[in-house]
């Protein structure tokens, strides 16, 4: 009983880092979602969600199990990731420019998520309350606002897109999360992935549908009267979107400059970014991330493959040992 309630608590932790951290700026606003799915049927939103849990799976899975190298590759990778974050930061940054208005502001929403990503238990505790707080926010919001005409077409290019796109940044941060979880904790925490983001993305799809407002459920949201409370949770994600960002960039900085010299530079290049309004940033620059969040997905899970995914349900005692020992554990086991 023990050992499930501990594995059912890592699941919940890995799960709220992936949401709290996946919905932000984009979500939260919807516009990433009339923009992937304005046209698509409740059937990719679904598949979208089912590809969300796997890549997430993909991710725990290597952490958990295989010691990655530290070899020029994957050196040059953790680079290009970190820079990606602070692209991504600068994006949830123009979000809040756009909802609260201002430069100032957006400063403010800056150095607020930046402050976020350097404790632990602050990071857990904001993505603890923006995960419910949107799920509330969403769900009171369906239900009263007319439902957003549905569309008939599947695409599953525009889910693997928008699934790679999520995973690209949070992904560096499930592996984090993976490390001495079990096999039962990475199927638990897939399944909580997959509920969550399937409920989300159709809620928020029934809402907001093909609109082609910069900040479409904010305007929603106000037509019935919840203008400051949408403000609030959408703040609420932003923030937590904006400290995932900055701790998986500062994990590369901070080994060759202090890290408060690197938490700087990186929110002075956010803010650069965030210079470009909110609405291009979307368009234009989440299909690239999205496609290159699918080709490391692949890379991932090639090297998962390279150590062998059977490994993943050996008999080992998962919470005594580090992924490197379990998986020398299981070589011994079968010499012998």
């Amino acid at each position: 009983m023990k050992s499930f309630l501990h594995d059912l608590g890592l699941a919940l932790r890995a799960t709220g880092v992936l949401v709290a951290t996946l919905v932000g700026a984009g979500y939260a606003t919807g516009r990433e979602i009339s923009q992937y799915f304005g046209r698509a049927s409740y059937f990719t939103l679904l598949f979208a969600a089912v590809l969300i849990a796997l890549f997430s799976m993909a991710f725990l899975y290597v952490g958990a199990r295989v010691p990655l190298g530290q070899g020029r590759i994957m050196r040059a990778y953790r680079l290009i990731l970190s820079i990606m974050s602070v692209v991504s930061c600068g994006v949830m940054i123009a979000a809040g420019k756009a909802l609260l208005g201002g430069v100032w502001t957006a400063i403010i929403v800056a150095v607020a998520g930046v402050s976020l990503c350097f404790s632990d238990k602050v990071f857990h505790v904001a993505n603890t309350l923006a995960v419910p707080a949107l799920l509330l926010m969403v769900a009171v919001v369906s239900l009263r606002a007319p439902e957003a005409a549905a569309g008939q077409a599947f695409l599953p290019l525009a889910a693997a897109n928008y699934a790679g796109m999520n995973l690209l940044f949070e992904g560096e941060l499930l592996r984090r999360e993976g490390s001495g979880m079990s096999p039962r904790a990475i199927g638990m925490a897939g399944i909580g992935i997959a509920v969550c983001m399937g409920a989300l993305l159709v809620a928020m799809h029934r809402v907001v549908g093909a609109s082609g407002a910069e900040l479409p459920f904010a305007e929603v949201a106000e037509a019935l009267g919840l203008k400051y409370l949408a403000t609030g949770v959408i703040l609420i994600s932003i923030l937590s979107s904006i400290a995932g960002g900055m701790r998986v960039t500062l994990l590369v900085w901070r080994r060759r400059m202090p890290q408060e010299v690197a938490a700087m530079l990186a929110l002075l290049a956010a803010l650069l970014v965030a210079v470009v309004p909110f609405a291009d940033l979307v368009r234009y620059v989440y299909p690239v991330l999205g496609w290159a969040g699918v080709l490391v997905v692949a890379v991932y899970t090639a090297i998962a493959s390279q150590h062998g995914v059977r490994h993943l349900f050996t008999r080992v005692n998962w919470h005594k040992c580090k992924p490197k020992s379990a998986v020398l554990r299981v070589k011994a086991t079968k010499k012998g």
